[in-house]
Parts: structure tokens; C-alpha cells; sequence
């Protein structure tokens, strides 16, 4: 992945604990959105740019500590990144498992910057974002202060990040801007791509919405379009067909499920869900046919 697309998300000009937040919870739901499940939220803080050299030097010490002691011996990579930039060193999948013991970046906040990263948490909790705290994430580029998170699929992998991003306050300063807070994610197109390829797929349109005379076609129209807006794969027959030959139309192209709707079913103010496999039907209302889908990928997974 060294060439790659990506979709960026950035919020610029605030520094607050919720906008931190609300950019991680974004990340979440749109995977989510994708139908991608089994992530895990990582989340940390890195502190101020003062904060993160203390915590370089503790680092370097314990490091050199270690070489000194023969317990450790980093490998070419990371002999050059404790030049370049220590904290990348806890990022080896070969070097990082071994300093386990080592000191996190936790340990040397201050007070107003662990305030800083529990406010993020005490959110994130309040909106049911499920994550953990990884004191060892310290994200690749230097500019990051305060919140950094990676939101990974476990199915690829602990160490592949499909989002990534932080707090980068000082970035449009150090580029010769005026002070700037900022915090954003990159979200890693081809990854995403991977991932979806990974989960299962109903083949057909999920719903097929088939109607009852004229008044019942301009409602179905209208419903097909809710449907998808729901994210679930619908279709329907354009041209005036009976429901007998509806039906057929629905079997030829492998929908899971009719909705089936007429004036009684509209006056009623539900919709007439049959099952295209068995021919069970279930008379719900519209708010619920989300949720069949999502009953119905959950059963495909087992």
C-alpha cells in the first residue's frame, strides 16, 4: 500500500474534546454504513509537542537500557528511526512487541492534556462508540498532538488500519499559516475494498416491492427509493404487471423477499413482507424492513 486512494475527513479551526469525538464516531459509522462489523476502535493521546520530546528521551533511554542489558536488539529499521523518530519504533511489528515494558506516552502528560483525552473518552462512551485506550499508538507523522486513533478490522488483521488520524494543531503554523487546530482520519480506499470483499453478500436485490393497482404504484415507487436510502438492495418492475407476474420477475432475479403493497395494506399503514423461499409473509411496518435485512445477513454469517 504505498501507492493508494484514500477519503479524507477533516474539521478545521476547533479544538475541542467533541470534535475530536464526533471525527472518530464518523469513522466508525461509516464502516458501519459499508457493512463492515468486527473493527476495534484504538485511541490515545500524544500529548503537546513538549510532552511527546520528554517522552522520546524516556524512551531512548530505556531502549538504549535494554541494548546495553543484551535483552533487546532492534532491527535495521528501527536502529534508524531511533535517529529519526523513536516513537515509530513501538509501530515494529518486530521490535514494538518487545518493549512492553516500556514507558507510555500516558505517563508524561500533564494535567490539562489527560483532561484533554477523558473528555474524548466521556463522549465516545456517552454515544456508544465501543474502543480501547492503546497507550502504545503514536500514529507515524510528527505533527500529531493530543488525540490519535486507528479504527482496524480484525478480520484483516491487528496492524492494518483501514482509518487513521488525529489532532494536528500546529500543522497550517508550521507550514507558514496562522495557528490553526485541526483534527481529521484518512480512510484507506483499497483497504476497504479488501474488507468489503471479505463479508457476505446477498446476490440479489434484498427486497422486491411489488403492487396492487395504480394507487399502490406511485406509493411503491416512492417506498422503493425509502428502502434504499435505508442502504438495503431493493428493485422493483417498472411496467404494469399483475402480482402473479410480479412475482415471477422477483424469483428470476433472486430477491430474497416481496413487499408486497396494495390500498388495504396502505390504509393499514404497513407492508406485506413474503418470504420468496418459503412463502411465509409477515405484515410489518416500513421502519422495520431495515431490520429484517440485517436479521437476514446475520443468519448468511452463521
Amino acid at each position: 500500500y504505498r501507492e493508494f486512494w484514500q477519503i479524507g475527513v477533516e474539521a478545521i479551526g476547533m479544538k475541542d474534546p467533541l470534535i475530536d469525538a464526533e471525527v472518530i464516531e464518523l469513522g466508525a459509522r461509516l464502516l458501519q454504513e459499508f457493512g463492515l462489523e468486527n473493527f476495534i476502535v484504538e485511541i490515545n493521546s500524544i500529548g503537546t509537542k513538549d510532552e511527546r520530546e520528554a517522552y522520546k528521551r524516556a524512551l531512548l533511554d530505556y531502549i538504549e537500557e535494554m541494548e546495553t542489558q543484551g535483552e533487546i536488539t532492534l532491527c535495521e529499521d528501527c536502529q534508524r528511526r531511533k535517529e529519526t523518530n523513536p516513537l515509530r519504533i513501538l509501530d515494529c511489528k518486530t521490535d514494538g512487541p518487545k518493549l512492553q515494558n516500556a514507558p507510555t506516552i500516558l505517563e508524561f502528560l500533564s494535567e490539562d492534556s489527560y483532561r484533554y483525552f477523558e473528555e474524548v473518552q466521556k463522549y465516545l462512551k456517552k454515544w456508544g462508540v465501543d474502543f480501547v485506550v492503546n497507550p502504545r499508538l503514536v500514529r507515524g507523522l510528527d505533527y500529531y498532538t493530543h488525540t490519535a486513533f486507528e479504527i482496524k478490522l480484525k478480520e484483516i488483521g491487528a496492524q492494518d488500519a483501514l482509518i487513521g488520524g488525529g489532532r494536528y494543531d500546529t500543522l497550517v503554523e508550521d507550514l507558514g499559516g496562522p495557528a490553526t487546530p485541526a483534527v481529521g482520519f484518512a480512510m484507506g480506499f483499497d483497504r476497504v475494498i479488501v474488507a468489503l470483499g471479505n463479508i457476505p453478500r446477498i446476490k440479489g436485490p434484498f427486497y422486491f416491492v411489488a403492487t396492487v393497482g395504480d394507487f399502490a404504484r406511485g406509493y411503491g415507487i416512492g417506498l422503493l427509493r425509502k428502502i434504499r436510502n435505508m442502504g438495503v438492495p431493493a428493485d422493483m418492475s417498472y411496467e404494469i404487471k399483475s402480482l402473479k407476474a410480479q412475482m415471477k420477475i422477483a424469483d428470476r432475479i433472486g430477491a430474497v423477499k416481496a413487499v408486497i403493497v396494495g390500498e388495504e395494506e396502505i390504509n393499514r399503514g404497513k407492508v406485506r413482507v413474503r418470504d420468496m423461499e418459503t412463502g411465509e409473509e409477515l405484515l410489518v411496518k416500513e421502519d422495520k424492513l431495515r431490520d429484517l435485512y440485517e436479521e437476514e445477513l446475520k443468519r448468511e454469517k452463521t
